[in-house]
């Protein structure tokens, strides 16, 4: 059974990973001012509270403090691969997905994440074998066909990304996802990188999207501005 900080993690977890601040707000508030509350956990909540508003440079090193006072945990390392991610450090990233993934070897996301990772980094053959592997573990979820989008983004194939969004049943995920990588070059003054990167999710979309096109288009605008 949980233990009761385990319970309350998940709890603060839920509006986090929906990125309902004020909502999460009310539940981390107590939960930092607690004496009880370990000092990594602290640190790793306070990350999560930061990667949900985007602020990734203080969720990175938010992350790694908790790293450092607590040692490796799976969810630490996720967290901080995914902001490197957002930050345009994928060296970075691809080493704590693949250490998460020594700890947590089946799981289907992270290989994902790996594949995505190593393209950033020119590994496209390693990046083929961990999509290869994440297909062979479970070839029917939805975190696979989103995979493939952001590898076939991060490769810069447009057409490719655009054939495996037409099978999409959704592409609310992809374009947010896309979205919040973009944003945050543009904070670290990558504001060319940003702009290619939306023209390259905008041309991805299938054509008879028009509607999440135009969504898509919207942060670009703000960007260039």
């Amino acid at each position: 059974m949980p233990s009761d900080q385990q319970e309350t993690e998940r709890k603060l977890r839920a509006p986090l990973g929906q990125r309902k601040i004020d909502e999460a707000e009310e539940l981390v508030t107590p939960y930092l001012a607690a004496e009880a509350t370990p000092p990594a956990s602290k640190k790793l909540i306070e990350a999560e509270m930061a990667y949900a508003k985007k602020e990734y440079e203080r969720a990175r090193d938010l992350t790694a403090s908790s790293l450092q006072l607590r040692g490796d945990s799976i969810v630490a390392l996720n967290l901080l691969g995914k902001t490197l991610m957002c930050l345009s450090e994928f060296e970075g990233a691809l080493k704590c997905f693949e250490k998460a993934q020594d700890l947590s070897p089946k799981n289907v996301e992270r290989l994902c994440a790996i594949a995505e990772a190593q393209t950033e980094v020119g590994e496209e053959a390693a990046a083929e074998d961990a999509m290869d592997d994440a297909q062979m573990l479970d070839p029917d979820a939805s975190s696979v066909a989103d995979g493939q989008v952001k590898v076939a983004l991060a490769k810069g194939d447009s057409e490719a990304a655009k054939e495996i969004m037409g099978h999409l049943d959704s592409l609310s995920g992809i374009v947010s996802y896309m979205n919040n990588k973009a944003v945050a070059r543009a904070k670290c003054g990558q504001v060319e990188s940003a702009v290619e990167m939306y023209q390259k999710t905008i041309d991805s979309i299938p054509d008879d999207k028009e509607e999440i096109k135009a969504i898509a288009d919207l942060p670009s605008r703000e960007v260039l501005l």
